[in-house]
């Protein structure tokens, strides 16, 4: 996805093992999660509407704007 290589980054505010950021390229945007933990963590979305596009671990809920994260998984969503 060109977002991913070409798009521009914004750090996102995270708290415990999470790393998140958004890369933008034109209209699209996409947002990347990391959980680099060991336990599920969670993030809070900013906001606007997000749909799991590829996961390390399989798909996960996103529930309004809360994402959980399981132990090492990897989550982009666009």
């Amino acid at each position: 996805h060109p977002a991913l290589s070409l798009g521009d980054y914004r750090a996102m505010a995270a708290e415990g093992d999470i790393l998140a950021y958004e890369r933008r390229h034109g209209e699209a945007r996409l947002l990347i999660a990391l959980n680099l933990g060991d336990r599920d963590q969670s993030l809070t979305l900013p906001e606007g509407s997000f749909t799991p596009l590829l996961s390390t671990h399989g798909p996960r809920a996103v529930m309004g704007s809360t994402l959980t994260l399981g132990p090492n998984q990897g989550l982009i969503l666009g």
